[in-house]
């Protein structure tokens, strides 16, 4: 037998040795170096020659434990195991094994093998044993030839891969949307200033239309921790507000850039303090429902609910419809608690507001913060605060939008325009949220919000009667009935919402109708209770198609009994790459 031959027959048990050490290994601290690796695989040793030289010296092994004989060997026979230097010793076998401890304990038995080679006092391997060796090697030929040929599949695969990879950096992901859909119902809504000073009614624009929406995601990582987004969008799904009168019939995926390219993300993300925490600076789209917890299964517009106030609640998630440069900051205290705050701007304000009580840094504004609550496996809630300052002369919103145009008129601008331009608003909300996943088959979720608003200037003319001081009260609230899976189809979601979207329930401010020689001041709050009740069915189709037929349904649109109800149906088509 060659010499090379004998060194393999010697090494062989003692590898088969330390294989067995996936089960046995003590827990250490975890390493990040090979040199860390190799100092506590002398360390171990030290440790082994000083306080083991008999596995009946751990407290914690006993005859009758399955490994009792392969961890007798490993430290009787070839010395390279050391337990934890407690007294008495101890190996703790039954904790989980990191990989840098297998490679600590392997190199410390092959580091053995060698010395033992090298002295050659005793011979390491048996007769029996080698045929035992080669038994085991005819027993698991075939799965061993199995194994080699999938080892030598993936590497052919990752080769593949590498040579075709967008970027060793950057993974592109698309998604594109194609709607069928339209609204019905007699009427488009009015609210009751427009009802109060004679707006004629016309009918509901029922024609079915067929759009698009077209999604790619530059998803770019330095550190394998990090991320810088970008997104670029474009489509052309129209806003049915212009067909039904009210911002309620809104669908979640509804796009108008007329065909053009935006780039509507770009932000940049990292974790600190071992990703407890993580911070994201936001240049443009600095959405909040992308980074904090919205308890909702049906968060995507995408792939989620159909109408935009069915997602979540937009008061608090998009407040003020600032979505755009800021920061965010959330971090995770414990398994149950995590906190979250941001600091929001729109994009391309002019800033300068006229008040200077009108928003931080005098422009507008949005500030926030949430604190998320799991305090079991299956339930979670949040309470949220924001405080919005809308100057009403921004450039961009040039509107006061206090609900990121879901429900009502008056609960998105309270206090109305004067001189063309908005009236400056300071509004702060409160957002409670909670999901509970009862069954692998079905979820609760849902949200209460709660805005009271204040005008911040005076805006008494011919026609509106706010002063500065004049307060706001707004509600919104729903429940979302999610079915994951129901009829065991991997993928599938069926979900039905029940809401009320944004609604005004009083304010001081109102303006002056002039109608048929009558002059009359209406106030900007609903009378009536706005419902919607929402019904969809998610098909996943296969890994990147997903259809949802659905419709909704809102009752008393704009807080308006005199309004008939406003229908929209849809079938979407959401191919994801």
């Amino acid at each position: 037998m060659n010499a090379s031959l004998w060194k393999a027959v010697m090494v062989g048990p003692a590898a088969l040795g330390a294989a067995l050490l996936v089960n046995g290994l003590p827990a250490v601290a975890q390493m990040t170096t090979l040199d860390q690796i190799k100092d506590y695989t002398r360390q171990g040793a030290a440790q082994q020659q000083a306080q083991v030289t008999s596995v009946s010296e751990f407290s914690d092994v006993k005859p009758t434990d399955w490994a009792f004989l392969a961890l007798q060997s490993l430290v009787e026979r070839y010395g390279c195991i050391a337990g934890y230097p407690t007294n008495p010793p101890t190996f703790k076998g039954n904790r989980a094994l990191t990989r840098y401890e297998f490679a600590a304990g392997l190199n410390a038995c092959l580091d053995r093998i060698n010395e033992l080679i090298a002295a050659a006092t005793e011979p390491l391997a048996t007769k029996e044993e080698l045929a035992k060796v080669q038994k085991l090697q005819e027993m698991f030929a075939a799965e061993l030839a199995t194994l080699r040929g999938r080892v030598d599949s993936l590497e052919a695969r990752t080769a593949t891969l590498e040579a075709q990879q967008f970027s060793t950096t950057t993974k592109l992901r698309g998604e594109v949307i194609f709607d069928v859909g339209g609204a019905a119902g007699s009427e488009r809504a009015l609210n009751s200033i427009q009802e109060a000073g004679g707006t004629a009614r016309t009918e509901v624009q029922d024609n079915t239309f067929f759009g698009y929406r077209a999604r790619l995601n530059f998803d770019t990582s330095f550190t394998g921790q990090d991320l810088l987004k970008t997104r670029l969008n474009m489509g052309d799904i129209p806003n049915l507000n212009t067909a039904t009168g009210t911002n309620e019939g809104r669908l979640a995926f509804d796009s108008t850039t007329g065909g053009a390219v935006q780039i509507d993300r770009l932000f940049y993300e990292f974790p600190f303090d071992n990703r407890k925490g993580k911070v994201r600076i936001a240049a443009l789209g600095g959405n909040l429902n992308e980074f904090y917890e919205t308890y909702s299964p049906f968060n995507s517009s995408g792939n989620g609910a159909i109408s935009r106030f069915g997602r979540f609640n937009q008061s608090f998630y998009r407040a003020g419809s600032v979505a755009g440069v800021g920061a965010m900051i959330s971090y995770t205290f414990s398994p149950v608690f995590t906190l979250s705050a941001s600091y929001l701007a729109p994009n391309g304000g002019t800033g300068g507001a006229a008040d200077p009580d009108a928003g931080f840094l005098g422009s507008t504004s949005a500030a926030t913060v949430l604190l998320d609550v799991k305090p079991v496996k299956n339930f979670k809630f949040g309470v949220g605060y924001a405080r919005v300052y809308a100057t009403g002369t921004d450039g961009s919103p040039s509107l006061v939008n206090l609900t990121n145009s879901t429900g009502t008129d008056y609960a998105a601008d309270p206090f109305g325009a004067a001189q063309g331009t908005d009236i400056p608003t300071g509004a702060n909300l409160i957002n409670l949220g909670f999901q509970w996943d009862a069954t692998p088959k079905f979820i609760l979720s849902g949200w209460f919000g709660y805005t009271w608003s204040e005008a911040l200037a005076n805006a008494v003319s011919s026609t509106n009667t706010t002063r500065k001081g004049d307060t706001a009260e707004t509600i919104t609230a729903a429940l979302q009935f999610g079915f994951p899976d129901p009829f065991g189809r991997k993928g599938d979601l069926g979900g039905i919402i029940v809401g009320l979207p944004p609604y005004v329930t009083s304010n001081d401010s109102g303006q002056i109708v002039r109608n048929n020689n009558q002059v009359r001041t209406v106030l900007r709050e609903n009378n009536d209770t706005p419902i919607h009740i929402e019904g969809l069915y998610r098909f996943q189709i296969n890994r990147n198609l997903r259809i949802t037929p659905g419709f909704f349904v809102v009752i008393n649109p704009e807080g308006n009994a005199n309004n008939d109800a406003i229908w929209v149906y849809t079938v979407r088509s959401t191919f994801t790459f």
